[in-house]
């Protein structure tokens, strides 16, 4: 099937440039017409100077983007390492945690785990209403050894992203949250006093 036939229209003459940003594709810049013959060399001239200021254009608009997500990030860990030296109360805090989770990655939930006596107890959730979970998410608690994923992280420090847990070979069913299907998560380690 042509574009054409997708987008409804007959397609007779046919005007393409690539985006090119040093040499990179990052698109195509295209006209087309209902009439043969639409487009000449000129036409295509036009469209190539065009397509290079467009390509120009919309790079820069990628570029201030991504420095924005950045600038926003800065931000966030500034605005967490500013109230962690603020407050001692301990739920404001982690109210301000997860606020600024949501400020850094997007997701549907979050919480805040805290390990005691080798147990991962959830001591703050965010978002879980909307499912219907808020009221059994408190009561979740895990023992660090038997989750390969808890273990992995409370040992080496590192973060994890699960693209799919459904796939996940260290899967851990939990009752009532078969509807998690990614997940990204990092561990609280505090400094050592030694």
């Amino acid at each position: 099937m042509g574009i054409g036939q997708e987008c409804g229209m007959p397609i007779r003459s046919l005007l393409a440039v690539p985006l090119l940003v040093e040499d990179r594709a990052i698109g195509v810049l295209s006209a087309v017409d209902s009439q043969p013959g639409r487009f000449s060399q000129q036409h295509c001239d036009l469209f190539l100077t065009l397509a290079s200021q467009a390509a120009t254009a919309l790079e820069n608009a990628r570029l201030y983007a991504a420095e924005q997500e950045q600038r926003d990030l800065a931000e966030s860990l500034c605005d967490t390492a500013a109230t962690l030296n603020r407050t001692l109360d301990f739920d404001t805090l982690l109210d301000r945690i997860l606020a600024n989770v949501k400020r850094v990655v997007s997701h549907d939930r979050a919480n805040v785990m805290l390990i005691s006596s080798g147990i991962a107890r959830v001591v703050r959730s965010r978002g879980y209403g909307a499912g219907g979970q808020q009221g059994a998410i408190p009561a979740l608690q895990f023992p660090v050894a038997d989750i390969p994923t808890l273990r992995q992280m409370a040992e080496s420090g590192q973060p994890m992203a699960i693209p799919d847990v459904n796939s996940h070979s260290d899967r851990v069913d939990v009752p009532g949250m078969s509807w998690i299907h990614s997940r990204a998560s990092a561990a609280l380690c505090a400094p050592s006093t030694s």
